[in-house]
């Protein structure tokens, strides 16, 4: 009878280690950790971006660790707020290529943020960073150690342009930019040089004496007076969301009539349902899939929809950091230098930004989207795919569907 006892006892322990074990064999083990940074702003105009990226961020994280994480290791981020300030980012820039628990860095948030280091100078530091948003053209130059996950202004202003000329017959456009910023003129050469090279000539060339003067009164009031005056149809700008509510709101109560063509900044609940009416029919390049099939999109809007919070195209790029750290991990190893080249060599990666290819020169290719807002009959403002611009340069006219699911 005790000898039963005991085996049955033993039983016991030995069928609890095993179910144990399990468990712990399908999720990442605490304790080994890979450990990557996010570089992010809380203060300033990167605010609302940074909220939107680190929503995805968490999201994929919270998934990834879940199922296992990356090899049976947790992938743990180390938030880094710069505050805004150039001077700081660089100098926690630097902390973190010091520290060798680092594999990699996301971030910063903007082009002029990504430009303290040239690329040069950034390759000497030989740590991976994978940029979710900025945009600026020529930003990577043949960088071996960043990659870029947002359209760059160029291929923007690519599809903007084609969808402009094919679907909205546009002859007088107006290309509005910032002095001293360098995203905000990127975009705004890009496109002025691709109506010029279909024998259009921009009707206005403005540019703001900084970005704050794009929100004051009296210089809105110069500009829209001109786009009036020229009868400008349609108005193309790249800024971030929290200039661009007040931008879009001030063209509303000077009555401007011309639309908006915007970049994936516009991507973002904010600016579609805080910039008034004055946004309906406004179009905008999405760096998201807007196709329904994505499970990955449709996922991470689930789980978001049901908490009641809104996401954004940053979100997704946010979540899409993630995915492609870890997978560069996966096929390269938790080392600096083989993540880099793992991550220069992704194909067929399907992202919540849809399916892409990276390549040798940092670049993430992939359909751009054109959207057009429209409001609902409930008073909503909601994105709508109009076209699909290819990685082969082609567009296809795309016919809305209020009931997509892209919103």
């Amino acid at each position: 009878m005790r000898v039963a006892l005991v085996k049955n006892i033993q039983t016991l322990w030995l069928t609890l280690f095993l179910a144990l074990f399990l468990v712990a064999a399908g999720r990442a083990r605490a304790g080994e950790e890979l450990r990557f940074a996010v570089l992010y702003s809380l203060d300033g105009s990167e605010r609302s971006m940074s909220e939107s990226m680190e929503k995805g961020i968490r999201f994929a994280l919270g998934e990834l660790n879940r199922t296992g994480g990356v090899d049976g290791k947790r992938l743990e981020a180390v938030w880094v707020d710069y505050a805004g300030d150039l001077d700081r980012l660089r100098e926690e820039t630097l902390a973190l290529v010091a520290d060798p628990t680092i594999l990699a860095i996301v971030g910063p948030i903007r082009s002029r943020e990504v430009s303290i280091f040239s690329p040069e100078e950034y390759d000497q530091l030989e740590i991976p960073t994978i940029l979710p948003f900025a945009t600026m053209h020529d930003l990577l130059k043949g960088s071996r150690f960043r990659v870029r996950l947002a359209h760059s202004d160029q291929r923007q202003a690519e599809a903007a342009v084609a969808y402009s000329l094919a679907a909205l017959d546009i002859t007088r456009p107006a290309l509005v930019w910032t002095k001293g910023s360098v995203s905000t003129s990127s975009f705004s050469n890009a496109v002025g040089k691709l109506f010029a090279d279909s024998g259009i000539t921009p009707s206005i060339d403005y540019a703001f004496p900084s970005d704050d003067a794009i929100n004051d009164e009296a210089e809105q009031k110069k500009f829209f007076t001109a786009c009036q005056e020229a009868d400008v149809e349609m108005v193309y700008l790249n800024h971030v969301p929290s200039y661009l509510i007040e931008f879009f709101r001030g063209a509303g109560r000077f009555g401007l009539k011309a639309k908006f063509f915007g970049t994936e900044n516009m991507d973002t609940w904010d600016v579609w349902m805080g910039s008034g009416n004055i946004i309906n029919e406004a179009c905008f390049i999405s760096a998201s899939q807007a196709e329904g099939e994505n499970r990955v999109s449709l996922r991470i809007t689930d789980f978001y929809n049901r908490t009641g919070e809104e996401i954004d195209g940053y979100s997704f790029l946010g979540y899409d950091a993630v995915s492609v750290l870890a997978e560069s991990i996966k096929q390269g190893g938790a080392d600096r230098l083989a993540i880099r080249d793992a991550m220069h060599q992704l194909q067929d990666l399907l992202l919540a930004s849809g399916k892409v290819d990276i390549g040798e020169d940092g670049e993430s290719s992939r359909d751009a989207y054109v959207l057009q807002i429209t409001e609902t009959e409930d008073g909503f403002f909601e994105p709508q795919a109009v076209g699909r611009y290819s990685t082969d340069k082609t567009l296809e006219l795309l016919t809305p569907d209020l009931n997509s699911g892209w919103d």
